[in-house]
């Protein structure tokens, strides 16, 4: 594991219900975005951490997993009793792996469109050839550092 050295995530915490619940929001989002459905889950505090590079945390430094970083950070903010966890995209494939290295913390469990490409790879290995060759422009520029491409 190579969590990014030092990363604290910004924490929003949205709601006032009794029950807390961490939750963990795709990329390209930041914690913020889950203030809809706290509305709907009116009993519930979402403790809502930002993704490195995402909503008001620091910058991913490039050099770290950021997957492990963002899992690090995730389990700092939550708290010492088990929680609900909630995921999207992303932030599910984060939940499903807290979940399963430390069941201890979970009260239980919502994944919403979780990346689980271990999935894709035993069911249809064809999709991740086909998704590997459109993405190969966009891997090359993050390579070579070119971020307007």
């Amino acid at each position: 594991m190579t969590p990014q050295a030092g990363f604290a995530p910004h924490i929003s915490e949205i709601g006032q219900g009794p029950r807390r619940a961490l939750a963990l929001h795709c990329t390209m989002a930041f914690g913020g975005a889950w203030a809809g459905v706290s509305k709907a889950l009116d009993q519930a505090t979402l403790v809502c951490p930002d993704m490195p590079s995402h909503g008001r945390s620091a910058d991913w430094d490039e050099v770290s997993d950021f997957g492990d970083t963002t899992f690090v950070a995730s389990m700092a903010a939550m708290d010492a009793a088990p929680l609900d966890i909630i995921g999207h995209s992303f932030g599910a494939a984060i939940a499903l792996r807290i979940a399963v290295a430390h069941p201890e913390r979970v009260r239980s469990l919502t994944l919403f469109e979780p990346v689980f490409f271990a999935v894709a790879r035993a069911d249809a290995p064809e999709s991740l050839v086909a998704h590997d060759t459109q993405a190969a422009p966009f891997h090359a520029a993050i390579k070579t550092g070119d971020r307007v491409a």
